[in-house]
């Protein structure tokens, strides 16, 4: 999947909604409006920068926020909008860096992953995607008669809206004023291929005071059927001693060394923490529940077959991996050359993206077993999502 770029615009004067106040900063669950797309956003794999268009009277106000609420600053660009809508997504522009761009309101707090997903799929085959709910209401074109339009041919028009970088001329130098530009999908159209996705649920914004109680439901409603899904941790601790004349195996990498592990498996000890620690937090007891010593099935078996078995028992119970965290403790050998690979090893046994695995390594400073160099030691803390 290819990485993008998301142009998030929220520097608007929003006088429909209030004169006074800034509708970005309508707390809604105690937060503000603007950080749940933003969330979201930030949370899906292809994200590669989030570039934030404020008002002008806001940047400290929103870095304050930002740094206060622990965001990864590191993936966030803040920039002040303009006088136009047309204006401050042109302000958000110029520090693209990725294929693609994803150009959102930030009171519209409904987006989703899935929302995501579909709109870079669409991008794969054209340069511009919109999403669309159908207009249920009569249309009549009043002007010097009356047209009645057919609604069957009317979309009308959210975001997110993305795009690729041949749409950018299009939008950079339109043809049309700025106080005329409603959105950027209008500046491609009859020009470049464009994707209209509908909704699968309302993409709603706050325009207006009326709006907000819909929305506040809306999230209440959300924020209880998230509760239905629990959030579990496991942990798992293990200790393999050295043993000569065998492979020495870790995060499914075989290592170069002079001794390997002891084990009736092939003693990786790093996927057995992994392994162990989702168990934990499905309660399905220890590593030895599912897979005994004794079995002589299991005698020099890759653990990667482990992991395996123990995903297909996490699908079985609709439990989803959040994040796996591992600490392998050694003194001999070093792993700076193999943390990575480990990581991406454990990710595609899991399913999930790399962004959702640490492999880190320390020694035990000479204490202990391992610090005898008498073997090696792993520990693994896993989040995951399951249904109670």
């Amino acid at each position: 999947m290819k990485k993008f770029d998301l142009v998030y615009v929220m520097a608007g004067e929003g006088t429909r909604y209030s004169p006074t106040f800034r509708k970005s900063w309508e707390t809604v669950n105690n937060s503000p409006i603007f950080s749940f797309a933003l969330d979201v956003f930030l949370s899906h794999p292809a994200l590669n920068k989030a570039i934030v268009v404020m008002h002008p009277s806001e940047t400290e106000e929103v870095k304050a926020f930002l740094e206060e609420n622990h965001y990864p600053l590191e993936r966030i660009v803040l920039t002040v909008g303009g006088k136009t809508r047309a204006e401050s997504v042109r302000n958000g522009l110029k520090y693209l860096e990725s294929a693609c761009f994803i150009v959102h309101d930030g009171v519209r707090p409904f987006v989703q992953n899935e929302d995501i997903d579909s709109m870079l799929r669409a991008l794969e085959t054209n340069d511009g995607a919109t999403f669309y709910h159908k207009v249920a209401d009569t249309v009549k074109l009043v002007d010097e008669k009356t047209v009645t339009l057919d609604r069957k041919k009317l979309k009308a028009v959210t975001t997110p809206q993305g795009f690729t970088l041949k749409a950018l001329p299009f939008i950079r130098n339109p043809k049309l004023p700025d106080e005329a530009i409603l959105d950027e999908i209008m500046l491609i159209e009859n020009e470049l291929p464009i994707a209209f996705l509908e909704e699968t649920h309302p993409h709603t914004k706050l325009t207006t005071p009326e709006d907000l109680a819909l929305i506040k439901n809306r999230l209440e409603k959300r924020k209880s059927q998230a509760l239905s899904q629990a959030k579990a941790i496991g942990f798992s601790f293990d200790f393999h001693p050295f043993e000569r004349n065998r492979p020495l195996v870790l995060g499914g990498i075989t290592i170069s060394f002079e001794w390997g592990l002891a084990g009736h498996s092939d003693a990786d000890v790093v996927y057995h923490v992994v392994a162990e620690s989702i168990m934990g937090a499905l309660k399905l007891g220890d590593l030895g529940t599912l897979f005994p010593d004794i079995d002589f099935r299991y005698k020099d078996m890759s653990s990667s077959y482990f992991v395996q078995e123990v995903m297909r028992y996490a699908k079985k119970a609709q439990a989803q991996i959040l994040y796996v965290d591992v600490t392998v403790y050694l003194e001999k050998p070093k792993l700076y050359h193999y943390k990575t690979k480990m990581a991406q090893n454990i990710a595609c046994l899991l399913g999930i993206s790399e962004t959702q695995v640490s492999v880190k390594a320390t020694t035990m400073e000479k204490r202990g077993l391992v610090g005898k160099e008498e073997g090696v030691a792993a520990e693994a803390v896993c989040l995951v999502k399951r249904n109670i």
